[in-house]
């Protein structure tokens, strides 16, 4: 059986981005079925070539997620794409918009599959509310719908995602949930090594709450700046790390500046994912503070799942796809960013109260079990299979 993958985006590292792909991919790989990998750039190619051990093809387009003409440069690549994909494959998987198009365009006979774990349009127009930004989120809304409605199978997150999904046109037996998670064989406690601390200038025994990740508007880091002035009156020795990069990153450091709190702030800019784990070990407390707004109300983010695994007590927004998984005060900390003193109240009783901090830490670490990426891998590569054979069972009949 051959399953061709069409990724917007290659493997040399591993973020938020391309981990679920990852995983799946070595699932298919463990279980024999062999696995061709269609991506933009000629270094993504490659990049598949020697994680996976297959072959790789690309359409020579190279992009990045902070690349300011990315939004083109995906559909191009959609464009491209869909003229590349083996027709004979038994089974087509699109990661994400981009591939989803390409997918769902492609004259590809086999099973259409397509992974989406949020709404690009949504995140578009929190950023862009103007008229010009309300225009291209219709486009982007309208090419969702189109990829949705001409595949196979969808896959998606939470039962929240898969409400938005529906009321793009999308009927709910298309739809399977497969929760997002973490690699529990990488990301646990552990002593962080005194190198660490010097590469990146920190101090031990220094209260860290990290936010780590995209920084773009949707991610709401913002939030976590404003509510830093009323956490420092409380707690002086804490600090703020903020490690990641995009587009919001020159005016958080500029919010920064004009609250006087450099030196409560550290900014480390991207960093290898390999890193992360003594990040969350590092760290006191792991700050998620998206907004609440239609671009996050099915988000379960990998930050969380990274941060439990470590037994970092994680402060995240209280939405709706959070509280499929999470409850207040017992597996995380519920609070609306958006609500400044409120935020900042939830971060000190966090920081200050033992009790509530050890029950977050030891309840997460029981959970997090069950959100490893290779438990998740073959929930969803079994799905796959069981819709291919009922296709196949329909053909044959």
């Amino acid at each position: 059986m051959k399953i061709f993958m069409c990724s917007f985006c290659g493997f040399e590292s591993l973020n938020g981005s391309n981990l679920r792909v990852n995983f799946l991919v070595k699932e298919f790989l463990k279980r024999g079925l062999e696995v061709e990998f269609l991506t933009p750039g000629k270094k993504d190619a490659e990049s598949c070539e020697r994680r996976f051990g297959v072959k790789a093809g690309y359409v020579g387009i190279d992009t990045s997620r902070f690349d300011p003409s990315k939004l083109k440069k995906y559909a191009s690549f959609a464009w491209k794409a869909k003229g590349r994909i083996d027709k004979d494959s038994d089974i087509v998987f699109g990661q994400s918009l981009p591939s989803a198009l390409a997918v769902r365009s492609s004259k590809a006979r086999g099973l259409k599959v397509a992974d989406f774990v949020d709404l690009w349009s949504e995140y578009w127009v929190y950023a862009h509310s103007g008229l010009k930004g309300k225009t291209v989120y219709r486009a982007i809304r309208l090419a969702e719908r189109h990829s949705m409605r001409g595949v196979d199978v969808i896959f998606t997150i939470t039962k929240k995602l898969e409400e938005m999904i529906e009321k793009r046109g999308v009927p709910s037996k298309k739809i399977r949930i497969v929760r997002d998670g973490v690699d529990t064989e990488m990301f646990r406690p552990g002593k962080v090594p005194a190198s660490f601390y010097g590469k990146y200038g920190l101090k031990k025994g220094c209260d860290y709450i990290i936010y780590q990740g995209g920084i773009a508007a949707h991610d709401g880091v913002q939030f976590l700046v404003n509510a830093a002035p009323l956490v420092l009156r409380e707690r002086p020795d804490v600090r703020f790390l903020i490690v990641g990069a995009g587009e919001y990153l020159a005016r958080l450091k500029e919010m920064v500046k004009q609250t006087g709190l450099e030196k409560s702030f550290i900014f480390t800019g991207w960093v290898p994912y390999g890193d992360m784990p003594d990040f969350m070990n590092v760290a006191r407390i792991n700050a998620v503070p998206i907004p609440d707004a239609p671009a996050t109300q099915g988000v379960l983010t990998l930050k969380l799942f990274e941060a439990m695994a470590c037994g970092t007590p994680t402060i995240i927004s209280d939405l709706p796809g959070v509280r499929e998984h999470m409850r207040h005060k017992f597996s995380a900390y519920l609070r609306k960013s958006e609500n400044r003193e409120a935020y900042s109240r939830g971060l000190i009783e966090l920081l200050g109260d033992k009790a509530l901090y050890s029950r977050l830490k030891s309840n997460g670490l029981k959970m997090i079990k069950n959100y490893d990426w290779r438990i998740i891998a073959r929930d969803m590569t079994d799905a796959i299979l069981e819709e291919h054979a009922i296709r196949e069972r329909k053909r044959i009949s």
